[in-house]
């Protein structure tokens, strides 16, 4: 019997390997200056913990490391704003043969960076980048800060966190990357927006590259010729970015690291869907993967329709491949829209919300778009402004505030073989979510899609099943070996 008990007790200190992760899901609230942490390997969607965050709703993102940093933004008003990183607890146990997840219980970095109007937050090449806006106003009685753009070291923000800040003349509403550790890139004030001219736009129209100490080294556009005239909205894959332009075209510089030109950068025509409208684009999204940009692409002056137009990192806009997102020709349709951050031979899949609460997806890539899929997941209408989207590995999930706070998730591959009714699940929250959320999930532990095959061999739920078989069975030879 002694034998047994200690076959017993062995059997209970298994352990089931969990060797890739869903993420862990960080939700403002919308009513306490807090941010909710969900583990998405737990079906049951419980908070692993509630952390401090500078105000309630707050802005949040995360990086697409193995880091996988969160960061909330309290823009400020009148008073600085301020720059809150947390780390949301995960590493790598190597094991030589496999990996496994571990786990710990999220925190906040001791590090805040402060500063007027932080507001466009972005990563790239080992830096958190944080564009300040800065406080803008045509009374010359009036207080007026310039711009800065600030890089973080995200390696440096468990120790002592390295910063670069780099100061940028007059105040305007725009993006930085860092490029290496001593060439970042950044958007430029308008000569007007430098003298507050009245009824100046906030939004620039050229670049610049700088070093770590300040100095500008490149002009990536000029005054009289802007290289993205009215820019907004941004996104970076390895030394290539995009920027959204108000016309014309896209913005594409690609680092190359020469020291008197470090950026080489073109103008991406927009395709033309009606030769007699013209278009602007404002949204800037990347499938890091495949390489391909996403923007979203619209008429000016009219609503609808709307378009994601995928881009390479080196070619045109095929104008086969543009994805009409809005259904209605009357407005403007859609709430939120995402790309799927899954390892797919296949193109990608662009998830797309709208107001009636069903989900759209289709299948892109460079030269093609597939037809559109619809889930419904939500019974009734929907407010935009009451929910987030964030995409996954192979599904999205969506926050949704009001009286029944809950998250939804749906599996995308689901969806698009049309199996609407089991694409879709739902948790309840207990806290009231603000329509903020980021995704940490760092991509060599994510697990693959169910049943897509791509990415990684294992997953955590098979791992656990197999070896918790394997103790059971060990278990009861043991009994039948006492008996």
């Amino acid at each position: 019997m002694a034998r047994f008990v200690l076959l017993l007790l062995s059997f209970l200190s298994v352990k089931a390997h969990q060797t890739c992760t869903k993420g862990r899901l960080f939700v403002a609230d919308k009513d306490a200056s807090k941010v909710h942490v969900l583990d998405l390997d737990d079906a049951d969607g419980v908070v692993v913990v509630s952390l401090d965050a500078p105000i309630a709703g707050a802005r949040l993102m995360a990086t697409d490391t193995d880091m996988a940093t969160v960061i909330a933004v309290d823009r400020g008003s009148t008073a600085q704003g301020s720059v809150h990183f947390y780390s949301p607890g995960f590493s790598a146990d190597d094991h030589g043969d496999h990996v496994d997840v571990v786990k710990s219980t999220p925190r906040a970095h001791d590090f805040t960076l402060t500063g007027w109007k932080p507001t466009h937050t972005t990563y790239s090449a080992g830096y958190v980048n944080v564009f300040m806006d800065g406080v803008w106003s045509s009374d010359l009685a009036e207080d007026m800060h310039n711009s800065s753009a600030v890089f973080v070291k995200e390696s440096s923000l468990s120790t002592t966190p390295v910063v670069v800040e780099v100061p940028i003349d007059g105040a305007h509403h725009g993006v930085s990357y860092a490029l290496s550790d001593n060439h970042f890139v950044m958007s430029l004030s308008t000569d007007a927006r430098k003298m507050r001219v009245d009824g100046t736009s906030s939004l620039p129209g050229s670049f610049a590259v700088a070093s770590a100490t300040g100095a500008v080294l490149q002009q990536i556009g000029t005054e009289a010729s802007p290289s993205c005239p009215a820019f907004h909205g941004a996104a970076k894959i390895g030394n290539t970015f995009v920027t959204g332009c108000g016309s014309g075209g896209w913005l594409r510089g690609t680092y190359n690291g020469q020291a008197s030109e470090p950026v080489s950068w073109e103008r991406v025509a927009f395709p033309k869907p009606n030769a007699s409208l013209e278009y602007r684009s404002g949204t800037v999204r990347k499938y890091t993967p495949g390489s391909l940009f996403l923007a979203d692409l619209y008429p000016l002056g009219v609503s609808a329709p709307r378009y994601v137009a995928p881009m390479s990192a080196t070619g045109s806009v095929a104008a086969g491949s543009l994805l009409e997102v809005t259904r209605s020709t009357s407005e403007n349709d859609v709430c939120h829209w995402a790309v799927d951050q899954a390892v797919a031979d296949d193109g990608t899949h662009v998830a797309v919300l709208t107001k009636d609460g069903s989900l759209s997806v289709a299948e892109v890539d460079g030269t093609a778009a597939g037809t559109m899929a619809v889930a419904s997941v939500f019974d009734s209408a929907i407010d935009c402004a009451d929910t987030a989207m964030v995409a996954g590995h192979g599904v999205v999930h969506i926050v949704a505030g009001g009286g029944s706070p809950r998250l939804v998730t749906v599996d995308l591959a689901e969806v698009l073989e049309g199996h609407a009714d089991h694409a879709v699940s739902s948790m309840s929250l207990s806290f009231a979510p603000a329509s903020r959320a980021a995704l940490a999930l760092p991509p060599s532990m994510a697990c693959a899609p169910e049943g897509h095959g791509h990415g990684h061999d294992h997953d955590d739920e098979t791992s656990s099943t197999s070896m918790l078989t394997a103790s059971l069975a060990l278990l009861l030879g043991a009994m039948l070996w006492v008996c």
